[in-house]
């Protein structure tokens, strides 16, 4: 079945926004706030390389699928026409055999990135004040 949008007022497009930004900005969040000041070599003893590795394995590529989505369903309202549709975008979209992939290898490392964070935290005290106070981009602690 097709989704019609009723009316493309500014209302409308800011709940399409928020909903459809929602789950993208949580892996941004953790991307930036976690990932990438993990990564960075000052913050390095606060947690093997290879377990931030194991901990975001596969977020940023479905971050990125998500930000392409969101991209087109933008178009799609701004482009917006009597017929229009977004039923088709969302099966265009998700129905990739890539993004299963992901999805699954995702869904498939959830229990080691979840031992991941558990030997940073015993490994690391510091890991854990990171986990408390978080971090974003750029900060040591």
């Amino acid at each position: 079945a097709a989704l019609k949008q009723e009316s493309c007022d500014n209302d409308s497009g800011l709940d399409t926004n928020q909903s459809v930004c929602g789950p993208a900005s949580i892996h941004v969040h953790a991307i930036q706030g976690y990932m990438k000041p993990l990564k960075q070599p000052e913050n390095s003893p606060l947690c093997d390389p290879s377990l931030v590795d194991e901990m975001f394995y596969q977020i940023p590529e479905i971050l990125e699928h998500h930000e392409l989505f969101l991209e087109q369903v933008l178009t799609c309202v701004n482009d917006w026409h009597d017929g229009q549709t977004v039923g088709q975008l969302l099966v265009q979209s998700f129905s990739k055999e890539i993004l299963a992939s992901i999805y699954s290898a995702y869904i498939d490392n959830f229990l080691n990135a979840k031992d991941a964070v558990r030997i940073a935290k015993e490994a690391k005290p510091a890991f854990m004040k990171f986990l408390e106070v978080g971090c974003y981009a750029g900060c040591t602690v």
